[in-house]
This record gives C-alpha cells, structure tokens and sequence, in this order.
C-alpha cells in the first residue's frame, strides 16, 4: 500500500505469458491496465523475461533478439520504458543473464567450448571430488548463511528471507538451490587409490633404472 490509499503492483520477471503472440501481449496489458486501476493501482512495474540483444564473454552485441516491437507495443499502451539499468540494486531484477544453450550437446562438448580458465576450473573441481546436489526448504538456511557472508564481503544489500522462501512456495519445483560440496570420506579413498597407482608406477620406474642403470 501507498500512503494507505493507493497500490504498487510489481509482476517479477513477468508476467508469463506467450510473447511471440503479439496480439496475446496486447490483450493481456491492456486488460492487466484495466485491472489494476480498479484497485487503485499508483504504480504497475513489469520487468518480462524477454531478451533484447546476445552478447559475447566480452560483453559485446552479437545479435538483436528481435523484440524491438515490445518496446512500441508497451508505449502504445501506455508504459513508459525506465532505461537499462546496470549493476545491482534491491529492487529491480538483473539485467544480465548468463545462458549456455545444452541442447544437442553433451557434456565433453560443453568443456571443450570453454576458455582456458574455466576448462581448468572445471577439472579442478573434479579431481578435488567436488559433487552437487540441491538443497530442501528446510535446509534453505544453509544457503542463507552464505549469501550473508557474501553481501557482508562484497557490500551489496540481500533480499531478507521471505523472498526466498516465497519462491520455494510458489514456484515448487522450478526453483533449484545448488549446493557444491565436498565428501571427504570419499575424497580421501580416491586420493588413497591414487596414490596406490602412483606408488606402483614409481616402484616399476625404479626396478627399470636397477635392471638398466
């Protein structure tokens, strides 16, 4: 509520809807418009997940993702654009996003295509026994801890917890929360092994040098 009388409505990273039916898009915002001024709607913010432009590592255009039209849709509606924001803030959604397309590739095509530096990071992390696996609601405050200590280092607000509960809550199943971690039980049988297969190359290295000095 604002000023107890009039509402801010914000849909986050939406709404859902089919964007390639222009006369959907139409139909939806301009009904959505008529809905909220019903109930006294001071401010309607839409932030669509729609691309604009690809970009390269390098952060230059690659292509145009062919949704100028959105733009002159929404102002013809009404909307006004509120420009292209940069870095973080607390309340509007990311500008950027990080996409690798999978489709058709498998996991040896996915490496090779990295540069040098993710391609080592990546066998690092294997050879050190790092796995994954997601997180449950309940374990969600494991998460927390981490984002609390990284705003705390980098100096950046976080979202308080409801906002991350209420997508578990809503979204179910569609929410993923990552966790890498290492078993060390199993990580020190693997170095255990290791070694063992080292120790037996060096030992025949060393009879070779006794039979031919």
């Amino acid at each position: 509520p604002v000023m107890k009388v009039f509402k801010y409505f914000y849909s986050n990273r939406g709404p859902v809807i089919d964007y390639e039916n222009q006369e959907l898009v139409h139909f939806f915002f301009n009904e959505l418009s008529k809905y909220v001024k019903k109930h006294r709607c001071l401010y309607l913010h839409i932030d669509p997940y729609l691309p604009y432009q690809y970009l390269n590592h390098d952060g230059e255009i690659t292509g145009n993702a062919g949704n100028d039209w959105f733009f002159d849709k929404m102002s013809n509606l009404g909307f006004e654009h509120t420009g292209f924001h940069k870095g973080f803030d607390p309340v509007l959604q990311i500008r950027y996003h990080s996409v690798l397309d999978l489709k058709d590739k498998t996991a040896d095509d996915i490496i090779k295509n990295m540069d040098g530096l993710r391609k080592r990071n990546t066998k690092k992390v294997k050879k050190n026994g790092v796995k994954v696996r997601y997180l449950s609601e309940e374990e969600l405050p494991i998460f927390r801890s981490f984002m609390e200590d990284t705003s705390e280092s980098k100096a950046f607000a976080d979202r308080d917890d409801k906002f991350y509960y209420n997508r578990l809550k809503y979204y179910k199943d569609r929410v993923l929360v990552p966790l890498a971690y290492i078993n060390f039980d199993e990580y020190i049988k693997e170095l255990n092994e290791e070694r063992d297969i080292l120790n037996k190359d060096l030992n025949k290295a060393l009879k070779d040098i006794e039979k031919r000095p």
